[in-house]
């Protein structure tokens, strides 16, 4: 249990926090600012491995979490040449990740043609979209551990 909190909380500092921190500062350029939380949990495998995926878990393969470089396989589109144990919501959840990337590049604008469902950050709504399987954009993701974290340190 005790690395279990550790774990979480590190996650909050060093990836949420973190993130959070980086995208107030690139507003501050007046330039707009998408800024995503994936917690999509996809199944864990060796990325590097293509031949020898499987990573063997204790709890399995989706039982470390939304992890750092989960949604690599999802934002290529690349369920079907890396890994294991993919499902239709992991599919859904790749389709959402190549499409708001894909307009992203060609536009700076992550939203499909005529849609703004993912707004732009702001330092006072905090605006983040939530990507899963229900996506959605919220205002302040880890709002009260985050903001704790950034009472400690000054901007």
């Amino acid at each position: 249990m005790p690395g279990q909190l550790q774990h979480a909380v590190s996650t909050d500092i060093f990836m949420a926090f973190g993130m959070q921190r980086w995208a107030e500062y690139h507003t501050l350029t007046g330039k707009p600012t998408y800024l995503y939380f994936m917690d999509h949990v996809p199944p864990a495998f060796h990325l590097y491995m293509p031949e020898q995926p499987y990573l063997d878990l204790e709890g399995g393969s989706r039982s470390g979490g939304a992890y750092h470089s989960g949604d690599l396989a999802l934002v290529f589109g690349s369920l079907d040449k890396v890994g294991y144990d993919w499902t239709d919501e992991d599919k859904f959840v790749s389709e959402q990740m190549v499409t708001y990337w894909t307009n992203f590049a060609k536009t700076g604008n992550p939203n499909p043609s005529g849609e703004d469902a993912w707004t732009p950050f702001d330092r006072e709504r905090l605006s983040t979209r939530v990507i899963n399987a229900e996506p959605a954009t919220v205002d302040g993701v880890r709002k009260r551990i985050l903001e704790i974290l950034a009472s400690r340190q000054a901007l």
